[in-house]
């Protein structure tokens, strides 16, 4: 037995945030621990976990305010239209979100520490919309496992 479809539509938004998040916080703290106690060996990450999380704690400022309206737009196509328009748009949200975390990086650039400034390249912009056309891509190959699809005789 698996969920709803639109649990499903739900779990799939709110997932992004929260990994988001878990990596951003702790991020942010080895981040803010080294510019106020000026530890090198912190400002310098040097395994790829690391690295990961200092670029999330880095870009979650601007991801977070591209990423509300796109999650909100998302639900209440759910609530209003149904998952075949939510599906329909999916394949739109990482274009919007790309447009959105862009201006998000010139809008909110003084409200960043400076050592957290993210400036938007074709290249950056590239890597933004090549990430969310592949959450698109695992949302959909994994919607078909996940959720569950009432039989003729479970209607009744």
């Amino acid at each position: 037995m698996g969920i709803r479809e639109r649990h499903f539509y739900e779990i799939a938004v709110a997932l992004p945030a929260l990994v988001g998040f878990a990596l951003a916080s702790d991020g942010a703290a080895a981040g803010c621990y080294s510019v106020w106690m000026n530890c090198f060996s912190i400002v310098e990450p040097d395994t790829l976990f690391a690295r990961g999380m200092f670029w999330t704690a880095k870009f979650l400022p601007y991801g977070l305010p591209a990423y509300v309206p796109i999650a909100l737009a998302v639900l209440w196509l759910q609530r209003q239209r149904g998952s075949s328009a939510v599906e329909r748009f999916l394949w739109l949200a990482p274009l919007l979100f790309t447009a959105l975390v862009h201006a998000s990086c010139v809008a909110f650039e003084s409200w960043v520490l400076p050592g957290r400034r993210l400036v938007p390249t074709p290249a950056f912009d590239l890597q933004i919309l090549a990430g969310g056309y592949v959450w698109v891509l695992l949302v959909r190959l994994l919607k078909p496992a996940c959720v569950w699809v009432p039989r003729y005789s479970d209607r009744a």
